[in-house]
This record gives structure tokens, C-alpha cells and sequence, in this order.
């Protein structure tokens, strides 16, 4: 079938076919800490249909090593499960980039991703797939998920909030996280995450993908994500990509097809957050008189901004640097 073929295939043609194919690309640089922990739950899916496409983006530590050591070990004991993986490597180009080539090269319906250091529980894909199989319209469906140490021990489970358009464009809330899947004809649309952001290319890309059809919580956690030092999501960032939110915001806010048609007051509301986002990020890194200048703005545009708990949670976040 080719790509157009996909994109006009209804759910119920799909499902006719029988098991639809779901390929999850693995960005890799310098993991070597935890890369295998993510294998190793890969290899566990129970779902049958499965490809699992690792992209080594230029690691300069043991990763590409560790990860050739533990196919060629999966080879030697159970060859059928190696063909779901395929590994490749490219010049350093950064996340977006990894998970683009991923993507372009994925046979699968259906596709994900999964950090390297994060994990999938053993029924994750089968349990989502589960949940495509039961409506047409969703386009995205993603899990509840737990909290894990370096050492990879779990304290505490994350319930997923609810999808709302409200709340992604407006107040600028990435309902899906970890284990989230989506339909093909997502990224076939949005030409996958744009490589301009390095902050924020998932909740860029969960706008564009919104364009395309519903999202749907599925309430079992079945990830885990893996909260460390090193982890990009804590790391104090730079200007350029503390600027982010509101770069891409205003980006999404000039297409016409975009979902949600915002009225002044209420795009003065999504812009006003996009500010506070900006300075809870330039906070983490310590940029005081940046953060200050954005909280300005924030409060020029929508006063009314300060009278709900979310923009002081992510006030007091930054300056806690989470």
C-alpha cells in the first residue's frame, strides 16, 4: 500500500487486514546508562506485529557498542525476535532529527517513540492497538505512566491528563506522554517533529497532529519514565530554547487549519502562557531579567492569567528549577 493509500484507508479497512504493524523509534545519544533497560522492554512487547527502529544520533560514549552487543545476543537466542529491530546511525542532529529518519524508514500503521532511557510495560502495544481497534476517529492514543529513579525503581504514578484542545493550544498542556502512539497519517501531515525546536518539537508536533483527529486517554499505566540528572526534560536550557514556547505558538496560531478557532481573548490567553512557559525555562537556567521581561508580557496580554493556579505552579516550578 502506498503512503496516500494510508492516509484515505478507513479504521474499519485497517482492522479487516488484521494486526496493523506499530513501529516505535528509539532515539539514542549517549544513553549508555539506560539504553538497555529500554531494549529489554521492547523486546518484552506482547504484541505481535512490532518493529522497534533504533537511531544512534552520533553518540560519543559506549551507546552504539551496547546496543550492537545486545542484538547480536538476541540474534544468537531467538533470531525471529531480532528482525523487529533494526538499528541505524547518523552524524549528531538531534532528537527531532533521529526520530524523523526513524519514522521515514517505518513500515508500521501505527507509530511511537520512546526515549532511551524511558520504558514500555510487556502489554503496552497490545493494550493500546486494543484500544484503536474500538473507534475510527482517534488518532492518538496515549497511557498513564509512572515515575522512575536512576536506578530505575518506580515512586510514583502520573495520571494523564484528559485530551482538550483548550488546554493543549491554549494553555499549553501536552496531555500525551510517554507510550503515546500514533496514526500514520500524522506524521505523514506534519512531516514528523520540525528540527527548529530542540525545548518543546513534542508539543509543536501534538498541535499539528490535532489538525488530524481526536486524541484518546487510555487510563493503565503502561510506561515508565525515568527521572535523572542528565535528563534533557530537568536540564537548565539556553536562551534560544527557553524562547521556544512562544516561537511555537504563534507559529501554530498562523495556520488556518488549525482546530481550535480562538477568539482575541482567548488567543491573548494561549499567548499570555506561552510567556510563562518561556519564563519558567529562562528561571531554570537562572536568566532573571529575561523570565521578568516574559512574566511582563504575559501579564500585559492576559491579566486575568494570575487569577488560576496554573501560570503560579509553573512560576514557582522554575524557580525550583523543575
Amino acid at each position: 500500500m502506498n503512503l496516500s493509500g494510508r492516509l484515505t484507508s478507513s479504521a474499519s479497512e485497517l482492522r479487516d487486514q488484521g494486526p496493523m504493524r506499530v513501529s516505535i523509534v528509539v532515539p539514542v545519544f549517549n544513553a549508555e546508562q539506560f539504553i538497555l533497560d529500554t531494549l529489554k522492554s521492547l523486546a518484552a512487547q506482547t504484541y505481535g506485529d512490532c518493529e522497534f527502529i533504533i537511531v544512534d544520533d552520533g553518540s560519543q560514549d559506549s551507546s552504539a557498542q551496547l546496543i550492537d552487543s545486545y542484538l547480536n545476543e538476541v540474534e544468537a537466542m531467538n533470531p525471529e525476535l531480532r528482525r523487529r529491530f533494526q538499528f541505524i546511525r547518523q552524524p549528531n542532529g538531534g532528537q527531532s532529527a533521529a526520530l524523523n529518519r526513524g519514522w521515514s524508514i517505518a513500515q508500521g500503521e501505527f507509530l511511537g517513540y520512546l526515549s532511551a532511557d524511558d520504558r514500555l510495560h510487556p502489554s503496552a502495544l497490545a493494550d493500546l492497538m486494543d484500544e484503536f481497534n474500538k473507534t475510527e476517529d482517534v488518532v492518538v492514543r496515549y497511557p498513564d505512566y509512572e515515575l522512575i529513579d536512576e536506578n530505575g525503581q518506580p515512586f510514583r504514578s502520573v495520571h494523564a491528563p484528559e485530551y482538550s484542545q483548550f488546554d493543549l493550544f491554549v494553555n499549553g498542556v501536552c496531555a500525551p506522554g510517554p507510550g503515546a502512539i500514533f496514526h500514520r497519517k500524522v506524521w505523514a501531515s506534519s512531516g514528523g517533529w520540525s528540527t527548529q525546536y530542540r525545548q518543546v518539537p513534542d508539543w509543536h508536533f501534538w498541535m499539528l497532529a490535532a489538525e488530524q483527529g481526536a486524541f484518546k486517554r487510555l487510563p493503565k499505566v503502561l510506561a515508565q519514565f525515568r527521572v535523572h540528572e542528565a535528563s534533557a526534560s530537568f536540564r537548565a536550557p539556553s536562551f534560544e530554547r527557553a524562547e521556544e514556547p512562544v516561537l511555537a505558538l504563534a507559529e501554530i496560531l498562523r495556520r488556518p487549519s488549525a482546530p481550535l478557532k480562538i477568539e482575541e481573548p482567548v488567543f491573548n490567553l494561549a499567548k499570555a502562557q506561552a510567556h510563562v512557559l518561556s519564563a519558567r525555562l529562562h528561571l531554570r537556567a537562572r536568566r532573571w531579567l529575561i523570565a521578568f521581561q516574559h512574566l511582563q508580557k504575559a501579564t500585559f496580554l492576559a491579566p486575568r492569567i494570575w487569577l488560576g493556579s496554573l501560570a503560579w505552579r509553573r512560576l514557582i516550578n522554575g524557580f525550583l528549577r523543575r
